[in-house]
């Protein structure tokens, strides 16, 4: 059995008639909508098994709440982390963390949310 490459499966996000980037868009509008819903003020956002981060980054783009969003995202692959990474200072994301560690290990989210 050999290990899937999910750096590589990522790159199904860029092709527009993909189930992926079909299933990124439905992603997309549920975060807008809940950030819309949300009462005013700092939204802090844990995102697990985080991949490149397209869902919320791509989500906060021109949403008037996107200032107001600070995140952890948790990423076991490497290179996935390093392009959310990327992603989110691109985006001007200062408030972004992209931890590169196992989602399922509580430790990966210490400090991120009151316990």
């Amino acid at each position: 059995m050999t290990e899937k490459d999910w750096h590589a499966w990522h790159g199904k996000y860029d092709d527009p008639t993909s189930s992926l980037s079909r299933r990124l868009a439905v992603v997309q509008a549920r975060i807008r909508a809940a950030l819309d819903d949300v009462a005013a003020g700092p939204v802090r956002v844990i995102s697990v098994c985080a991949g490149q981060g397209r869902d919320l980054l791509g989500a906060l783009e021109g949403h008037l709440r996107a200032d107001d969003v600070a995140a952890r995202l948790v990423e076991l692959d490497p290179a996935n982390a390093e392009v959310a990474r990327r992603l989110a200072a691109t985006a001007g994301r200062s408030g972004f963390e992209v931890v590169t560690g196992d989602a399922s290990r509580t430790d990966a989210y210490d400090g991120a949310a009151p316990a």
